[in-house]
């Protein structure tokens, strides 16, 4: 238990859906990379949102080790704050990054310019990239990515995959996604399939 998360036997459905999980059972290491692979539909983004605790399961109960109780989350949409600058949505997260930090970061994922840019602004791809830099910029233990390339073209998604590889060491990632091709860029050393 010391080293993963251990899901023990959670049971979740949404009101007057099937369930999605009865009686599941499985665990994730901790410090490495997992990639969580299923079909449409399966409950992977379920899961996630289960692990982050913004919905508990019905059923049984997930388990941390005591040293991962902080978790950022990209989520399958951006969910940046639309009057809030780039820099002020990453600052929320994060009050002790100072401005060339803040900076330091955009920069890495290429949007430097847009520091002091609205959300709306931005491209879809940027937006992406904003949210994924924000999430990165959080105090945390466990990094939850879902679907986190999503609108990225193959160049700038192989910039952000090496950005994330390397501010996740001694992190734990969990990962959502169908392409295996992600999976590779992330260089996750376990799946769980669902």
């Amino acid at each position: 238990m010391a080293d993963r998360i251990s899901i023990q036997n959670i049971s979740f459905s949404y009101p007057n859906k099937a369930p999605i999980f009865s009686h599941f059972s499985t665990s994730i290491h901790t410090e490495t990379a997992t990639a969580l692979t299923a079909p449409s539909g399966s409950g992977k983004t379920t899961l996630l949102h289960l692990i982050a605790g913004l919905i508990k399961p019905q059923e049984g109960q997930i388990l941390f080790p005591q040293s991962h109780n902080r978790i950022s989350m990209v989520f399958q949409e951006n969910r940046l704050i639309p009057s809030a600058s780039i820099a002020k949505n990453i600052r929320l997260v994060n009050k002790k990054l100072t401005d060339s930090e803040i900076f330091s970061l955009l920069e890495q994922a290429k949007l430097e310019r847009y520091t002091a840019c609205k959300p709306s602004s931005l491209s879809g791809g940027e937006q992406r990239r904003a949210a994924i830099i924000r999430a990165l910029a959080a105090d945390y233990d466990i990094l939850l990515l879902d679907e986190p390339f999503t609108g990225l073209d193959a160049g700038i998604k192989e910039t952000i995959s090496q950005f994330i590889h390397n501010r996740t060491q001694s992190k734990t990632l969990i990962l959502v996604t169908h392409n295996p091709d992600d999976i590779a860029l992330l260089k996750c050393k376990m799946a769980v399939q669902l």
